[in-house]
């Protein structure tokens, strides 16, 4: 299975997931990443619509024409990778008072056929860094290079002694306060701690998820007619793909 990343001015091949020869009930194929990811398509359906991880594909008649051919590994074709894709897909450009069209355009210049890959990430991170949003980041192996975390301003009147330790202690203690303010009896921890559940009264629950990429793939969060569990995690009726 090969897998694309596209928006409507580019296409790029994302990575090849490889299927297993196994069979199992309920499942039609089973694919595995390089980095270990699953995919599963579920058995039934048409067969033109399926269910991948659990969500609704649709079969195309091809494959969509910014793909024919994906776009080129060049300097000005990854500029145009990178800005469209947050130009599609980042939804606070408004809230944070960004003018992103004018950003592309003042930094597009700065990039040519010459540019290195090190001079790129140096202008991609430029770009992304007035947003002071720690969801978003740059990642570039090869060169052993990471974005760095830029907190928007007021942040750090909450997040005091960094991002790892707001992580490890900081949260937890920021918590405490809709703890004491809102919930009735302890909170029951799953998943090591990432997954904690109480009552704010007998009608309403409450649910705090710190970390999901420290819960298990498989995870989902138990009601009280199906206790199911993985590990140390319960089965949940939400699930995480």
């Amino acid at each position: 299975m090969n897998a694309f990343e596209v928006t409507t001015q580019t296409c790029v091949h994302s990575f090849t997931a490889n299927r297993l020869m196994i069979v199992t009930p309920g499942r039609e194929a089973t694919f595995k990443a390089p980095k270990g990811d699953m995919f599963v398509i579920s058995a039934g359906g048409a067969d033109d619509h399926k269910l991948l991880n659990h969500l609704k594909i649709d079969r195309l008649p091809r494959m969509p024409g910014v793909c024919d051919p994906p776009t080129a590994n060049t300097p000005l074709d990854n500029f145009d990778v990178f800005t469209r894709t947050f130009a599609e897909h980042y939804v606070a450009f408004s809230l944070r008072h960004i003018a992103w069209d004018k950003v592309v355009a003042d930094n597009r210049q700065k990039v040519t056929s010459r540019t290195t890959p090190t001079q790129l990430f140096d202008v991609l991170e430029s770009m992304i860094k007035p947003l002071g949003d720690l969801h978003t980041g740059i990642g570039a192996p090869k060169l052993k290079r990471e974005s760095q975390d830029v907190l928007r301003p007021g942040t750090d009147r909450v997040i005091k002694g960094g991002i790892d330790n707001f992580a490890t202690k900081g949260r937890r203690a920021l918590f405490a306060g809709t703890d004491r303010a809102y919930l009735h009896g302890p909170l029951r921890n799953f998943c090591n701690g990432q997954i904690q559940y109480g009552h704010v009264n007998d009608g309403i629950g409450y649910l705090r998820i710190y970390r999901l990429a420290a819960i298990p793939s498989t995870a989902t969060i138990c009601t009280r007619s199906s206790r199911r569990w993985i590990g140390s995690c319960p089965i949940l009726c939400c699930r995480r793909s």
